[in-house]
């Protein structure tokens, strides 16, 4: 899952405020693990426009179940309550058995 940190108007989604938006939204839902990326990418706005920015990347290792999809759909909805004019985006690829090492 990709998260924007930029809002609009020059605000951007702070370290704290994502700290704490993954600690209440995505922790609970996720609770075996994943791992955030913080990335630097580009998103082209539907007027043409070009903006740079930075982007957390979410990734989550997790056999596809019926509830799957709406969990990535919750997460993403309470995202853009909490910042809005953010951009954010879901990719899934299959996995056949995650094997956690060492656990």
């Amino acid at each position: 899952m990709y998260f924007s940190e930029y809002q609009g108007n020059d605000k951007a989604v702070t370290k704290q405020q994502w700290n704490t938006f993954m600690a209440n939204v995505i922790e609970p839902v996720f609770p075996k693990g994943f791992t955030v990326h913080d990335v630097y990418g580009q998103i082209q706005h539907s007027n043409g426009t070009i903006h740079r920015g930075q982007t957390r990347v979410l990734v989550v290792a997790s056999r596809r179940t019926a509830d799957l999809a709406k969990t990535v759909s919750l997460i993403f909805k309470a995202y853009h309550q909490q910042f809005p004019g953010v951009k954010t985006m879901s990719i899934s690829m299959p996995v056949e058995d995650p094997n956690f090492m060492g656990i």
